[in-house]
């Protein structure tokens, strides 16, 4: 069984998209936990349309933030499997849990797998496709200088553990997350556009890039002994953080922003 972790925060006017990806997958041995995180819209009665016993609406009457609403559901599944999705993304490929299921019962020693992206804008226009560092040695080779995984792609053991609730992670914290999993075991990319995320000024992620860039520098030092290529590996990471706090202060143009942002992901 999988545990889809699902928290949500007034995202009345998405979440029912991605509710409907999930849905759509063909492996069907589920459970998605939609963690309330003490919304104010009508996000709760948008999910309670979703008639589906698989479907689990969590109620947290105070807004914990993110790492705690994590680990709430982490503490709530019943599954061997977790994979995560938020509200303003979604599952494009249907064969997407049943993909990676099958690579992590054929690969035992894997802890941890995520897909390649596609980002859009609001409109629902396409921006980029990135394919993340695919084998083990290849991400290893990089977890020092960027995230190889995009949160909502990932289906990891559940013996990987919780999200970190230190300040100094916040907004990194899955990055984090991914620097103990591979000191417990192996990690991969399907090579697949099978998860698209939404790019918006008011997500979390959007607003805190510079933020996240500078936490994702201090864990890469955190873990400098754990994982190979460190000098480049801090460098590209404070190059990272530089331009996001530098584009604080310069509006470039969407375009060029989105551009710049996909060459500094090949990194």
């Amino acid at each position: 069984m999988i545990s889809i972790i699902f928290p949500t925060y007034n995202s009345a006017h998405t979440i029912a998209r991605a509710v409907r990806s999930v849905l759509a997958q063909s492996y069907t041995n589920w459970e998605l936990l939609v963690i309330d995180d003490g919304s104010t819209d009508t996000t709760e009665s948008v999910v309670r349309e979703f008639v589906d016993p698989r479907i689990m609406y969590i109620k947290q009457e105070q807004n914990l933030g993110l790492q705690k609403t994590l680990n709430h559901g982490l503490a709530l599944a019943k599954g061997e499997y977790i994979a995560r999705i938020d509200a303003d993304d979604l599952w494009n490929n249907p064969k997407k849990l049943e993909t990676q299921v099958l690579f992590l019962k054929s690969h035992p020693d894997y802890v941890l797998v995520g897909t390649g992206i596609i980002t859009m804008d609001t409109d629902g226009v396409e921006l980029t496709r990135t394919l993340l560092p695919e084998t083990n040695e290849a991400i290893r080779a990089r977890m020092l200088s960027k995230n190889c995984f995009a949160h909502a792609s990932v289906l990891f053991r559940k013996e990987v553990g919780e999200y970190s609730e230190e300040g100094v992670v916040q907004h990194a914290e899955d990055y984090e997350l991914w620097m103990r999993a591979g000191l417990l075991g192996k990690m991969a990319n399907i090579p697949q556009y099978m998860t698209t995320l939404t790019v918006a000024p008011s997500t979390i992620t959007a607003r805190n890039r510079a933020t996240q860039a500078r936490r994702i520098l201090g864990i890469a030092y955190k873990y400098k002994t754990k994982y190979p290529n460190v000098l480049g590996g801090i460098i590209i990471a404070s190059m990272r953080y530089i331009f996001f706090l530098i584009a604080q202060y310069i509006p470039f143009p969407k375009k060029l922003l989105y551009w710049i942002q996909k060459v500094i992901r090949s990194l």
